[in-house]
């Protein structure tokens, strides 16, 4: 009783936190080499309890789907609300409970890290270049109102991007690897970032949010 009871614990840790937004919580993805935070956990798990994974994976549904029934009975959400997260607990694998794990560097990290390597090289303050962001304008823009070119302004911001992902290497807040694809991935959308008005990292359709490093906005 006690296997089930942790199981259906883990579960309502995976719902519950979600609820409120019509979500439930999944890191299913791995990184490009292959681990999957998700289902090493859920292997890990079924192991320490004595079952197999796929027995696991129902229990902590079943609890899931309790969890919301619950939650329609107490008026927290409503039917409609509750059978999309039905939908969502029947089509995917709980995830890591503790968050999401995926090994991958977007645009969410690339963003912060886009603003202030752009400050550095424009001799300006985070602070006050998201403040003419604000305004609508590029990032292109204000380096042309400070009489940097566009292509010159690309090639020094890329210098000062690889600049501070070695240095977040050297710290220990980025395997070398998550700073090659983060390094490759602002290469490959430079044109976008230094042209999107508002922001300096727009975030492509798809891409998913990501853990920070310190250096988010």
């Amino acid at each position: 009783m006690k296997r089930w009871l942790l199981a259906a614990a883990l579960a309502v840790t995976v719902v519950v936190g979600s609820l409120g937004a019509l979500a439930v919580a999944s890191a299913q993805d791995g990184s490009s080499s292959g681990f999957s935070f998700s289902g090493t956990f859920l292997d890990k798990l079924a192991q320490r309890l004595g079952i197999g994974r796929d027995q696991l994976v129902q229990a902590m549904r079943d609890a899931a789907n309790d969890t919301i029934d619950e939650a329609v009975q107490q008026g927290r959400i409503t039917q409609e609300q509750a059978q999309r997260l039905r939908d969502r607990v029947a089509q995917n694998e709980p995830g890591f409970p503790w968050g999401r794990h995926k090994g991958r560097w977007g645009a969410g990290v690339a963003h912060g890290l886009v603003l202030q390597s752009a400050a550095q090289v424009l001799g300006m303050s985070a602070d006050d270049l998201k403040a003419e962001l604000r305004q609508g304008k590029s990032l292109a823009q204000v380096a042309q109102e400070k009489g940097i070119g566009t292509d010159d302004f690309k090639a020094r911001l890329l210098a000062q991007v690889d600049q501070q992902l070695a240095q977040l290497v050297q710290q220990g807040r980025l395997t070398q690897q998550q700073a090659d694809r983060l390094g490759q991935f602002i290469r490959d959308n430079i044109d976008a970032i230094v042209n999107a008005q508002g922001r300096p990292c727009p975030r492509p359709a798809g891409t998913p949010q990501t853990q920070g490093t310190g250096t988010t906005a």
